[in-house]
C-alpha cells in the first residue's frame, strides 16, 4: 500500500542520515588527527571514508538528486569510476597505516601494482559499459582487502600492535566485499541485493568505527 511505501521510504531516509553522519563525523575527526599530527595514514582514511561516502550516496541516487542531476552519462559511468578511485585511497590507507614497506615488503609491492590497475579501470570505465565496469570494481574489492588483511597478519606477526584493529575491523569488511560482490554479479536476486547493500553498509560503518 502507499503508506506501507511511505513508511519503508522514511526508515530508509533515516538509516542513510545515520550512516552519513557517523562517517561524516569519522571523516571530521580523522581530518584533525591529520592536522595535528602529520601522519599521511590519517588522510589516506579521509580520503577512503570519502569515496565509501560517495559511493553510497550514489547507490542510494543521492549523487544524481544533487550533484551532477543533469549528466545522465556520467551518472552511467560514475558507479565503477567511483568504486576504482575508492580501491585506490583504500590501498593507499593499508599501506600507510600498515606501514607495508616496512613490515610486508612484497604486499607493498602489490599494493603498488593494484593501484596502478584501479587507475587503468577509472580510466576505462569511462568508455565500456557500466555494467561491466560495475563487475570488474565489484570483483576487485575483495582481492584489494584479502591483501590488506594479509598484509595486516604480517605486520601483527612483526610485532605491528595497530595492525591487529586493522585485522579485525578489515577482517569483518572482507566478509561483505564477498557478499556484496557476489550481488553485483548478478548471484542473488533483487531483494537478497537489497538485503546485502544493507549489510555490507553496516560493516562499513562498523569498519570505520573500529
Amino acid at each position: 500500500s502507499m503508506e506501507m511505501a511511505v513508511a519503508e521510504q522514511s526508515d530508509a531516509t533515516v538509516g542513510i542520515v545515520v550512516f552519513v553522519s557517523i562517517l561524516g563525523t569519522l571523516i571530521l575527526v580523522n581530518l584533525l588527527h591529520f592536522i595535528a599530527v602529520r601522519n599521511i595514514a590519517y588522510l589516506g582514511y579521509v580520503l577512503y571514508e570519502l569515496f565509501n561516502l560517495l559511493y553510497i550516496s550514489h547507490i542510494e541516487g543521492f549523487t544524481w538528486q544533487y550533484l551532477w542531476p543533469g549528466l545522465p552519462q556520467w551518472n552511467d559511468n560514475a558507479t565503477p569510476s567511483i568504486s576504482a578511485i575508492g580501491l585506490m585511497a583504500g590501498c593507499f590507507f593499508a599501506m600507510s597505516f600498515l606501514e607495508s614497506k616496512k613490515y610486508a615488503r612484497r604486499f607493498h609491492q602489490l599494493f603498488l601494482t593494484f593501484i596502478s590497475v584501479a587507475m587503468v579501470m577509472f580510466f576505462v570505465s569511462v568508455f565500456i559499459s557500466s555494467r561491466i565496469g560495475n563487475q570488474v570494481t565489484a570483483s576487485m574489492l575483495p582481492i584489494a582487502l584479502l591483501l590488506s588483511v594479509c598484509a595486516a597478519v604480517i605486520a601483527v606477526r612483526k610485532g605491528s600492535y595497530t595492525a591487529r584493529y586493522f585485522l579485525v575491523a578489515w577482517g569483518i569488511f572482507l566478509i561483505a566485499a564477498i557478499l556484496y560482490s557476489g550481488a553485483v554479479l548478478g548471484l542473488y536476486s533483487d531483494l537478497q541485493f537489497v538485503n546485502v547493500l544493507s549489510f555490507y553498509k553496516s560493516c562499513l560503518v562498523a569498519q570505520a568505527v573500529i
